[in-house]
């Protein structure tokens, strides 16, 4: 299992609404290449305590699995805390979002967590690409 950053993540030069009460997007983006396994956990913003997920995009600027019958599937969810206060849901907002070519892999369900401690918004490949394809994934998260 792999674990990729975005340089978003690790710059700290994200868009930061909290706590004027504005509402914001918050993006990063992650080149991948042909080694997405399954399990491989991408971490792409960080969100801080007290702020609340209104929700998320997952795209991808190019067909990931150029198969005929594509199976590259994502979820996406969070971590946040550390130690014993620490929770992760890798599919809260996501669940097997399939890449179906270029464009918007899923749209999350949940709306209004706040998270109770700093964390990440995360995607996990649920299911390896059939014919793996380089390209760049870029995942954005409402942020009010």
């Amino acid at each position: 299992m792999a674990t990729l950053n975005s340089g978003d993540l690790t710059s700290n030069s994200l868009y930061t609404p909290f706590p004027q009460g504005d509402v914001g997007v918050r993006s990063g983006e992650i080149a991948v290449g042909t080694d997405l396994a399954a399990a491989d956990v991408l971490n792409f913003v960080t969100v801080k305590k007290g702020e609340r997920i209104l929700g998320v995009s997952l795209v991808s600027s190019t067909s990931l699995d150029t198969n005929g019958t594509q199976a590259l599937s994502f979820d996406v969810g969070y971590d946040y805390g550390t130690g014993d206060d620490q929770e992760t849901d890798a599919d809260a907002f996501v669940d097997g979002g399939t890449v179906a070519g270029r464009g918007l892999v899923s749209e999350g369900a949940i709306k209004g967590l706040t998270f109770p401690a700093d964390g990440t918004v995360t995607a996990t490949v649920a299911v390896a690409a059939a014919t793996a394809a380089a390209g760049t994934l870029t995942l954005s998260v409402i942020i009010g």
